[in-house]
């Protein structure tokens, strides 16, 4: 037999993925030629496409040292070296090879990859932007497609992976990427159907049934869809957690019943209940300032930062040692606001880069008497709560329901929100209800209120619905199309985060309203604004805004107020379809609350038939919110309520 023989059919085997029979023949050919730099090099990869880096390198490494000269050698290497985790190694050795063959693509493209699973996003983008001019492939311009969504640049990104998907026909991880690209700058139809196409393409691929359900129908207000993709996607992998914090946020969009919703959380919450939990501290020493330390992944600009910034300021310093935990997973993302919530707090942690058990433990170190999660299911690392690194744990802000975690020890609400009786038995944590409403909102921008109405000048009613449209269920389109038809020449301004584009919007929110009998004609569809003082403003075009049902208004509500427009909403029965009527009560509008859809549409008409009465609320709103918001105020509450919770919670383990 001659010495070729073992080669061709190490070749063959290598070609059609077989493996561990490549490797058997490989080392038959290494054997007569253990020198051969190309068999050590496909000896190598073999073991790489298996899984086994580990077993890779020293092949590699052979390989690199009999050829040094071959680029290809030292890409292997430093991409064997990514996939091992070891990545500061990956970028150092990818980037001395790309200073000596400048012209290698897969060099540059394997620099880009290691960069990018380090989080350098931008450095990354450079690396594969290289790589692309030198030689485009599908696989380079597929991650750099993937860089430039991270980075958030959507129209960037849909140039390469168009190109990608032409090299690769069919392949549904650049389908999903460019639907994601393009339903994130408003192109929702063309971004759906890219997703049906991945899902053809790959079935069962959980991964797609979330970025379909929470990208694509959740724009599109399909949310029964979206609920049922998700569901396929969770018994397509039950062991993958990251699909339920979606789901779970979904649920909250239509009409359900509280103990539906609870179930679920509560099934969430019994997987990762199951966590070992860090020893308790030992009690605080006698003249310590308390710690309090807050985790969130919204210490950007986002609703979250709007409220927190009153309460870091105002922390009482000599009695409370403030730590911020940041979970923002990529450092570009920080922003002047961020800068500004950093001056507030006496110290700063990134977290994001650490594993649950890591970030549990920095916590634990740092001996937090008291830890509040900020995020929830909507972007919190509630697998840090689960492993108790903080004797009293608090959910409080940036989701509007019970965690489900047991760890979990207390929530933060109010009377309005959480009326005795009516959802602790929907809650995992014992509820604490904070004097007056549980959040305070500091807009900050001085963007003036219009002191007369837009009906004086535009002769019709214009009220608002500024909301995500994906709360504008059911229920709730039925009572704005009752609002418009019981109000003649009456509008209705729709303004939604999604619209990056009016292109398909308009039509959406038409077919909406149709059955109903409301024409286009009575609805104005605007687009994102860039600028928050742009948004603002919008509310001068606005007499009376809608709150969302079930799931209301938040920091839309306080933005309305902030300028002087009232908001009409309904008041149901689990705390995500109260807030409206917390931030309402507590500016002194309880009037405008409702307590069935009858009379949501009856307070609407009602009003819009007093503009005298509008005139003067809307002249003296903003300071009656800026009174009901007082920073100061708020945190000496909330403060006492951390007093009283650690107080409550045993001393011993």
């Amino acid at each position: 037999m001659s010495s070729a023989t073992p080669l061709a059919a190490a070749l063959a085997a290598h070609q059609r993925g077989d493996w561990p029979a490549a490797i058997a023949q490989y080392r038959k050919t290494l054997k007569q030629d253990p020198k051969n730099a190309k068999v050590l090099h496909l000896m190598g990869l073999a073991e790489l496409a298996q899984g086994q880096p580990a077993a890779a390198e020293p092949w590699l490494r052979k390989a690199l040292a009999a050829d040094p000269g071959q680029p290809t050698h030292h890409a292997s290497l430093g991409e064997c070296l990514r996939l091992a985790g070891r990545l500061d190694d990956a970028i150092g050795m990818l980037t001395q090879a790309g200073r000596r063959f400048p012209d290698a693509p897969w060099i540059w493209q394997n620099l880009g990859s290691a960069l990018k699973d380090a989080g350098r996003m931008e450095e990354a983008g450079g690396a594969l932007q290289h790589s692309v001019a030198l030689k485009p492939n599908a696989a380079n311009l597929h991650l750099l497609g993937q860089v430039l969504c991270i980075l958030e640049h959507y129209p960037q990104a849909v140039e390469p992976l168009q190109r990608a998907l032409k090299l690769a026909p069919g392949h549904a991880g650049i389908q999903a990427e460019l639907g994601f690209a393009l339903c994130r700058m408003g192109q929702v139809w063309e971004g759906m159907a890219l997703y049906e196409q991945a899902l053809k393409s790959a079935p069962g691929n959980a991964a797609l049934f979330a970025e379909m359900a929470g990208v694509a129908a959740l724009q599109m207000n399909q949310v029964d869809k979206a609920l049922g993709v998700m569901r396929r996607a969770l018994a397509a992998a039950p062991h993958d957690g990251g699909h339920w914090p979606l789901f779970l946020l979904m649920l909250h969009y239509r009409t359900l019943p509280a103990a539906e919703i609870f179930a679920e959380h509560a099934a969430w919450g019994a997987r990762y209940d199951k966590q070992p939990r860090l020893p308790r501290h030992t009690p605080q020493a006698a003249g310590r300032r308390l710690r309090v330390g807050y985790v969130s992944g919204d210490f950007k600009k986002h609703p979250v930062a709007y409220f927190m910034e009153p309460i870091l300021r105002h922390h009482d310093r000599a009695t409370w040692e403030v730590h911020c935990y940041d979970t923002l997973t990529d450092a570009v993302r920080a922003d002047e606001m961020t800068l500004r919530l950093k001056g507030c707090a006496e110290h700063w942690h990134r977290i994001a880069g650490l594993s649950d058990d890591d970030a549990a433990a920095l916590i634990h170190r740092d001996g937090m008497d008291i830890l509040v999660d900020l995020g929830g299911h909507a972007g919190g690392r509630l697998g840090v709560f689960a492993r108790k690194p903080a004797p009293v744990q608090v959910a409080y802000l940036g989701y509007p329901d019970t965690t489900g975690l047991k760890a979990m020890d207390f929530r933060l609400v109010d009377a309005v929100t959480d009326p005795p009786g009516l959802t602790e038995r929907h809650n995992t944590e014992t509820l604490v209800r904070l004097p007056g409403c549980f959040l305070c909102y500091s807009q900050g921008l001085q963007v003036p209120v219009a002191q007369t109405l837009p009906m004086e000048a535009n002769g019709f009613v214009t009220f608002g619905y500024f909301n995500a449209f994906q709360k504008a269920s059911p229920e709730w389109i039925e009572m704005a199309a009752g609002v418009l038809k019981a109000v003649p020449n009456s509008r209705l301004m729709v303004k939604c985060g999604a619209f990056r584009s009016g292109h398909h919007a308009g039509g959406m929110i038409a077919e909406a309203f149709a059955p109903h009998g409301i024409g286009p004609e009575r609805l104005q569809v605007l687009p994102k604004e860039h600028e928050m003082a742009d948004h603002l403003a919008r509310y001068h075009g606005v007499d009376i805004a809608l709150d969302a049902f079930p799931y209301n208004g938040t920091t839309t509500t306080c933005d309305a107020l902030w300028m002087g427009v009232p908001v009409v909403t309904l008041a149901g029965d689990i705390h995500v379809s109260r807030v409206s009527a917390s931030i309402l009560t507590a500016v002194g509008l309880p009037g405008w609350v409702a307590q069935t859809p009858a009379e949501f549409v009856r307070l609407a008409v009602s009003w819009a038939h007093q503009p005298e009465k509008l005139r003067e609320i809307r002249q003296n709103l903003r300071a009656r919110f800026e009174k009901a918001m007082d920073g100061a105020v708020f945190t000496a509450g909330l403060e006492a309520a951390y007093r009283d919770m650690i107080e409550k919670m045993p001393q011993s383990p």
